[in-house]
């Protein structure tokens, strides 16, 4: 299996099944990751082990916001590292949800 399937097959929720009105099984078919995109197995299992220590970021005035503001910057950090983009000459910014924020945040 190449890395493209693996990543396809890494959404949850993909082969979540739903009842029609004539009790006929349809497979989900997800078109709206504009709005809010499927979350990957892991995206999710990292999250799961970050909860614990989740708090605001940029305080330093306590241990789970140390560790959020760390693992804030590490996030920007790879997504960097994944695009092979210099830090020195770009920036990576994480928009909120969705599209839309994003647009917003840009034209601010």
């Amino acid at each position: 299996m190449n890395n493209l399937e693996k990543i396809k097959t890494d959404f949850i929720g993909l082969n979540t099944t739903y009842a029609t009105v004539n009790n006929k099984e349809i497979r989900r078919v997800y078109l709206d990751s504009t709005a809010s995109t499927l979350m990957m197995k892991a995206a999710y299992k990292a999250m799961e082990s970050f909860y614990d220590h989740y708090a605001n970021t940029h305080s330093l005035l306590y241990f789970s916001a140390k560790i959020s503001t760390r693992e804030y910057h590490w996030a920007h950090d790879r997504v960097l590292s994944f695009l092979k983009a210099d830090p020195n000459d770009y920036t990576c910014f994480f928009t909120g949800s969705g599209t839309t924020a994003g647009i917003n945040r840009l034209a601010r």
